[in-house]
């Protein structure tokens, strides 16, 4: 990292340390980012790409005000970070536009309108509480029962009434397969007295390897309980015993990827006591955002030494490990600690992660439980999802 009297570190208002300036002066606009950011697939715009971004943020570090427009292009960028692994110069996207969407929640980007700052509120105001989630879901899956979303998708009614709200039925996950009374109860009951629901232990199913802690997610426990259970039962599979805390919450990804990092801090802090309390040799996270922003936890929390310790002193959340091979293979070595690809692989506390062939075991959690995704309501293709997107790219 650039020293902060060198080149490219100039302090502003806005990036008092010259980090921000750095992190964007790194972008040489070679335009590897593009073929792989969707929303420049999409609309063909250089601003609505990861490098007009970081044009856009420049000019704003440099003191050029914000506009509206601005700010639509910063908020459309889907945080996919599929640019920050296609980016032969390793710029640090996610850093920048974290920063960069906090600055519509002030200046120097104009104030959202009214109906934005009301759909926001709504979202971070429910998505990251479960039991709030859940209040959400009973009449969204009576809707879909009801075939309603559909009647409304058709109609335009939706898209006239509420673009964001148009957009959400479209994205939302199928209902399961039943009796839509059976299921209409079933989703108002709590996750302990739902037949998903996972109990606080699993144990290993072979001679224990680790005991690890699994984070169940805000999001994923309610629209995606099945993946959780599938989770757990490949994890008990391979020798671990798995730790489900009961009192875990959100890990703070939507508030950090929504640029509010004081509320996701917040919610970090309690996710790291949860895991502390647990007392496990891992943390486990099958959600791609959860896991980004785990990773990043010393990071948000630099400005509290003993937080941060506490945060570093966490092995890094496990996120992805080798697929398992038909035949008994050596154990796999992994990547040196250091490596920034290593944090992705199984690394410590897994030296020796090998997968191997393990003979046919019951289920651990609800066999009922399936890993099928529903595919029903996801774009097929790009005009699809262009029909999802509720507005036309704004032109600067």
């Amino acid at each position: 990292m650039a020293e902060p009297e060198g080149p490219g570190r100039r302090p502003t208002p806005l990036d008092p340390s010259g980090e921000l300036r750095g992190l964007a002066d790194d972008c040489v606009h070679c335009g590897f980012c593009l073929p792989a950011c969707p929303t420049y697939q999409l609309w063909g715009e250089e601003m609505d790409s990861p490098r007009g971004r970081i044009h856009l943020m420049t000019q704003i570090l440099d003191g050029t005000e914000g506009t509206p427009a601005s700010a639509e292009h910063l908020d459309r960028c889907l945080g996919c970070m599929a640019c920050v692994t296609a980016c032969p110069s390793g710029v640090r996207y996610d850093r920048l536009i974290e920063a960069a969407r906090g600055w519509a929640e002030e200046p120097p980007l104009p104030t959202r309108p009214l109906r934005e700052r009301a759909a926001r509120a709504a979202i971070f105001s429910v998505f990251p509480y479960p039991r709030r989630l859940r209040m959400v879901l009973a009449p969204l899956r009576a809707a879909q029962w009801a075939r309603i979303d559909a009647l409304l998708d058709r109609s335009g009614l939706a898209e006239r009434l509420s673009p964001e709200l148009a957009s959400a039925l479209r994205l939302a996950p199928d209902p399961p397969p039943g009796r839509g009374g059976l299921l209409r109860r079933a989703a108002a009951r709590p996750a302990s007295r739902s037949p998903r629901g996972l109990p606080k232990r699993v144990p290993a199913q072979l001679a224990r390897r680790a005991v690890v802690g699994m984070l169940t997610g805000c999001v994923q426990r309610v629209f995606f309980p099945q993946v959780n259970a599938a989770t757990a039962n490949v994890l008990a599979a391979e020798g671990c015993d798995v730790v489900i805390p009961a009192g875990q919450g959100c890990c703070g990804a939507l508030s950090l990827h929504g640029g509010r990092r004081a509320e996701a801090a917040r919610f970090a802090r309690q996710t790291i006591e949860t895991f502390e309390r647990a007392g496990v040799d891992a943390v486990v996270v099958n959600a791609a955002g959860c896991g980004s922003a785990m990773k990043e936890y010393a990071g948000l929390l630099a400005g509290d030494a003993g937080w941060s310790r506490r945060a570093a002193a966490r092995p890094p959340p496990v996120t992805r490990c080798p697929s398992p091979r038909p035949t008994t293979t050596p154990a796999i070595s992994p990547m040196p600690s250091g490596s920034p690809r290593s944090r992705g692989n199984c690394s410590p506390p897994y030296p020796g992660c090998a997968w191997r062939t393990l003979p046919t075991a019951a289920p651990a959690v609800d066999p009922r439980a399936s890993t099928t995704w529903s595919s029903r309501r996801q774009p097929a293709s790009w005009a699809g999802a262009r029909r999802t997107m509720s507005r036309p790219p704004a032109r600067t």
